[in-house]
C-alpha cells in the first residue's frame, strides 16, 4: 500500500545520497530521493489504483475506466489524473476545484481542464475515499461537479 525507497535501508548516509545521485529525476512528477517511487498515501486518494482486487492488468479498460490509473500532486504542484477515460488531465492551482490528493481522505470533486488550456472546463472526476485500500470514481465528460456523490455511477478501484 505504500513504497519505500530500497535506498533508505543504507545505514551510511554517503552511501545513501551516492545511490540517489544515480537515480536522478526522469520525470517532472519525480523526486530526488527515489526515482520513480510511488505517490501512494495510506487512507488518501494520492497514488495508483487498480480495478481489480487481487491483481494488476496493466492497460486494460472497462469502458472509460483505466487500469490502473493514478492521482498525485506534481513537483511543479499541480495535481495530474493520469489515465482518467485514456486521458491526462492536470488540475492546476487557479482551478476552483484545486486539492492535494494527500489531503483528500473522504470525497472530493475536481473539474478537469485540457493540459494546454488549464481555464477550459471538460467535466468532471468524483472521487471518494472508502478505505486505504478502495475508493469509488465517477467520471462525465461534461458538466459540473454534482453537490453529492453519484455513487450509482461508481466505479471502485482498489491498491
Amino acid at each position: 500500500m505504500n513504497a519505500a525507497c530500497f535506498f533508505d535501508y543504507y545505514q551510511d548516509q554517503k552511501i545513501k545520497d551516492s545511490f540517489y545521485a544515480l537515480l536522478g529525476v526522469s520525470a517532472a512528477a519525480q523526486t530526488k530521493n527515489c526515482g520513480t517511487s510511488t505517490k501512494d498515501k495510506k487512507g488518501t486518494l494520492s497514488g495508483l489504483w487498480h480495478l481489480k482486487k487481487d491483481g494488476i492488468d496493466f492497460g486494460s479498460y472497462d469502458g472509460d475506466f483505466a487500469d490502473p490509473f493514478s492521482v498525485y500532486m506534481r513537483a511543479d504542484k499541480s495535481v495530474i489524473i493520469y489515465e482518467m477515460v485514456k486521458k491526462t488531465f492536470v488540475i492546476y492551482p487557479t482551478n476552483p476545484t484545486y486539492k492535494n490528493p494527500e489531503d483528500i481522505t473522504d470525497s472530493h470533486c475536481f473539474l478537469l481542464t485540457d493540459n494546454w488550456n488549464p481555464s477550459e472546463y471538460q467535466g468532471y472526476a468524483y472521487f471518494k475515499v472508502n478505505s486505504a485500500t478502495h475508493i469509488s470514481v465517477v467520471y462525465s465528460p461534461s458538466g459540473s461537479c454534482p453537490d453529492i456523490f453519484p455513487s450509482d455511477q461508481a466505479k471502485t478501484y482498489f491498491r
